[in-house]
């Protein structure tokens, strides 16, 4: 709508009512002709006086009203315009400027029914005023009656031929009608009325950025601010394509223009904002939605969206108190909800996240993310089965996610449900062919199910993928070792232990691998070992391990460490680890009966998912077969 279209009918008589005035014997003529040139220069209060005095004279002149109406109307008092207004058409009912100036004066107070209904009383005295059906079709787009707003516009444009904005405002009501190519025919004609016409080339690029053709909507924002440098709206709605094309820099260029024209745009500080967040420059994000919400306290995007400045940096409490003044405003934020929920999440309260994720999937129920988010806060609750629940609700809205399917694989596989899992994440392979974790974890399902061939295959797929992946060579290296390929197993062992030379488990078993692939390569490899252990200070329970193997705890210690702890599964997985560390042991000390006896024990603690259990397996086998 463009803000000044909106045309008084104003009479001047000046020549009349002089002559009335000789008539009269009385100054009335005098005091028009004096209220009407004080209108016409703005001074409106002077104008009100004396339109005032000549109403004592003339109290029964519906062109004292309707003109006064005029005067109170510029000033922004609709309600006197309106008292004005309504005394003219009491006095003349047949005055269709009266008429169809009060439905401006309603349009501003926004009473558009009233607005409406003097735009058809003025209409049906006068059909032919252009003004009155273009008035007419802004109040209906206001409304959202864009089918009337169309037929009124295209009244206007018959009656007055060549009126660009009549044909930018019913291409903007075509547009809300998703009629787009009428809409782009629209703005076409007004540009071509008028070249210089940046209203229009506005509504076009804004037309053009929803449909996401994002170089003719840069193309329209770009001509707008050619014609007219100094409209901030221009440059926010470019730096809003150039956000959408993740041209962040560029983006922010254009929206501190548009601040430097308009300071107290709120919205441009917010879109500035999330540019800089997308930037990773979080200090200057949270400025400016600071800045935003200072100017606009009910700014709800810009609470949200300081929030997700603070869980950027990690201050998940200050992101939920951001989130908290966002739903306050507007409690139907289902948005505020899942950011508020991620969170709780990362800040370990997954109970107040499951009930931000619950309100917000009942607020938005095809929002996959509420349940995406649930789903998380389940599994970190460890409700897995709620956790799988909410994967396979959110898989309903996008079967091509491959993160969902390995996000569900890994639940199925945490709950014992191989083959679930050995679907999804096929099917995350599938979505996701480069994945290397999707192998991994196959790979360990597996290695779960008995299938170590399909299981070294998979772990060789996610080494090749990344290269530098050191869980995928040591799980590879133990299966290896299971079946008695010592040095392939020490070569991965190495591998992992060069990528993440901290990993101490990895150095600990290529001492185990190379002992039975040469007593030279593992004598070296021991005193390689002893130096780290010295120089690298750990209280992992892994170190207990690496000081028994040289020498510096007994037998004893080891099993005594293991079951410190009032965590019952994490001792038991403890136990299984010592047998078996202990077995290898009993095993280079040529100790076989010994050896069998603790890896029995190792596999008695059904600690079934750990590696150390999967190798006194083997080691049982290979014993049992004369391999070793």
């Amino acid at each position: 709508m463009r803000r000044d279209r909106f045309v008084l009918a104003f009479l001047l008589v000046a020549v009349q009512l002089s002559w009335c005035s000789i008539c009269l014997g009385v100054p009335r003529g005098t005091y028009f002709t004096r209220a009407n040139d004080y209108y016409s220069r703005g001074r409106y209060d002077d104008a009100i006086k004396y339109y005032g005095r000549a109403l004592k004279i003339s109290p029964d002149s519906y062109r004292l009203y309707n003109n006064r109406g005029n005067a109170y109307y510029k000033k922004g008092l609709y309600d006197k315009a309106v008292s004005d207004y309504t005394r003219a058409v009491k006095i003349d009912p047949r005055s269709a400027e009266a008429y169809y100036n009060r439905g401006n004066a309603y349009f501003r107070k926004g009473l558009y029914d009233k607005a409406v209904s003097d735009y058809d009383k003025a209409l049906t005295i006068n059909p032919r005023d252009a003004e009155a059906y273009y008035n007419r079709g802004l109040t209906h787009s206001s409304c959202g009656n864009y089918k009337q707003a169309v037929a009124d516009y295209t009244e206007a444009a018959k009656l007055k031929t060549g009126d660009a904005e009549t044909y930018n405002s019913r291409g903007n009501a075509y547009s809300r009608q998703g009629l787009y190519d009428k809409a782009i025919k629209d703005y076409t004609k007004a540009v071509k009325i008028r070249p210089r016409y940046a209203e229009a080339y506005i509504a076009w690029g804004l037309l053009s950025l929803q449909r996401r053709n994002l170089e003719e909507a840069l193309t329209h924002f770009t001509r707008a601010i050619e014609i007219d440098p100094g409209d901030g709206t221009a440059y926010a709605n470019r730096g809003n394509v150039y956000f959408t094309k993740g041209l962040y820099d560029k983006a922010i260029s254009d929206y501190t223009r548009a601040l430097e024209i308009d300071p107290g745009d709120y919205r441009a500080f917010g879109n500035r904002g999330n540019a800089c967040l997308a930037e990773g420059q979080y200090d200057k994000a949270i400025g400016d939605y600071t800045r935003a919400v200072k100017i606009n306290p009910k700014y709800d995007r810009g609470y949200n969206n300081r929030g997700s400045a603070h869980f950027a940096k990690g201050q998940y409490d200050e992101a939920v108190k951001d989130y908290t003044v966002a739903l306050e405003i507007n409690p139907r934020y289902a948005e505020s909800y899942i950011n508020r929920g991620n969170a709780h999440v990362a800040a370990g309260d997954s109970g107040e996240a499951i009930d931000d994720y619950t309100q917000a999937a009942e607020l938005d129920p095809s929002n996959e993310r509420a349940f995406i988010g649930r789903g998380n806060a389940y599994y970190q609750a460890g409700e897995y089965g709620n956790a799988i629940r909410d994967y396979t609700e959110a898989l309903q809205f996008n079967q091509g996610d491959a993160a969902l399917h390995y996000n569900r694989g890994n639940l199925y596989a945490f709950t014992g449900d191989y083959d679930n899992a050995i679907n999804d994440y096929g099917e995350a392979i599938r979505l996701d062919p480069g994945d290397a974790s999707s192998f991994n974890n196959r790979g360990n399902v597996y290695v779960d199910k008995g299938e170590y061939e399909r299981a070294i295959r998979d772990y060789t797929e996610a080494i090749r993928l990344a290269p530098r992946n050191a869980q995928a060579y040591y799980n590879r290296a133990h299966l290896y070792y299971r079946r008695g390929s010592f040095r392939k197993a020490a070569a991965d062992l190495r591998k992992s232990a060069e990528i993440n030379p901290h990993y101490e488990y990895a150095r600990v078993c290529l001492m185990l691998a190379l002992r039975k692939v040469s007593k030279e390569e593992y004598e070296k490899e021991l005193g390689t070992f002893r130096d780290y252990v010295k120089m690298e200070k750990s209280d992992d329970w892994i170190r207990t391990i690496s000081r028994y193997y040289l020498g510096l705890v007994k037998e004893e210690q080891v099993l005594s460490e293991a079951k410190k702890g009032k965590d019952r599964e994490k001792n038991n997985e403890r136990l299984c680890e010592a047998y078996y560390y202990l077995g290898e042991e009993k095993l280079w000390n040529k100790d076989q009966k010994g050896a069998l006896i603790f890896f029995q024990k190792s596999i008695e603690t059904g600690s079934s998912g750990l590696n150390e259990y999967i190798s006194a397996q083997g080691m049982i086998a290979l014993m049992k077969a004369g391999k070793i």
